[in-house]
């Protein structure tokens, strides 16, 4: 992967972990408008009908998508939400749609209670397939936008003329991406010992 690729994969990983709620609906059709142009047709809420539970259909591939990015997915609520949104679909776009993508932002994988429930959705209805789309799949969608579109959504990037000049601007991208992550769990280890909590005294010679 050349300087460029890196710098935008690294950007639109910055923007994935920061955004939640409605932004990053926003940005997933923002991404999904870019790789996939005329054949995304986003969504906006109307009226008091909302979007009848519709964020997104990709015309190609008959896909109705669904984003669910909370700051914090705990269970009952993921839960009730993610039953409400699919069957909500179902009766609204049954009709045109036979695969349904559920978009969300879990970076570490979606927890056991939500992969149960899809593949509750799945085993119940057998004619619609299902999908989980987390950043690794959005990434991809990302790797489909030219290089035009990359620079008018999110800025020039460094090039081999460049990098001598790079500044704390340029790893600035990368600070934050690593700061937006989620800290890894503490894991126990035999090998390790707590420290005394009285000081140790060295005897004299």
């Amino acid at each position: 992967m050349n300087l460029q690729n890196a710098y935008y994969e690294q950007k639109f990983e910055n923007l994935f972990l920061r955004a939640k709620g409605y932004e990053f609906q926003t940005f997933f059709e923002r991404l999904m408008g870019l790789a996939y142009k005329a054949d995304f047709m986003a969504c906006r809420p109307w009226g008091g009908e909302g979007d009848r539970k519709n964020d997104g259909f990709l015309k190609s591939e008959r896909c109705l998508f669904q984003v669910y990015a909370p700051n914090e997915m705990e269970a009952k609520k993921a839960t009730a939400k993610i039953t409400e949104d699919f069957e909500g679909a179902k009766l609204y776009w049954e009709k045109h749609f036979n695969k349904w993508c559920f978009v969300h932002n879990a970076v570490d994988g979606l927890p056991p209670h939500v992969h149960e429930l899809l593949l509750g959705f799945e085993r119940d209805n057998p004619d619609i397939e299902l999908e989980p789309w987390g950043l690794e799949e959005l990434r991809e969608v990302f790797r489909r936008v030219c290089s035009e579109d990359r620079l008018s959504w999110l800025g020039p990037a460094p090039d081999k003329g460049t990098r001598a000049g790079l500044g704390f601007q340029n790893i600035q991208i990368v600070l934050e991406s690593l700061a937006a992550r989620p800290p890894l769990p503490l894991r126990s280890s035999k090998r390790f010992r707590p420290v005394r909590s009285r000081p140790m005294i060295c005897p004299r010679a």
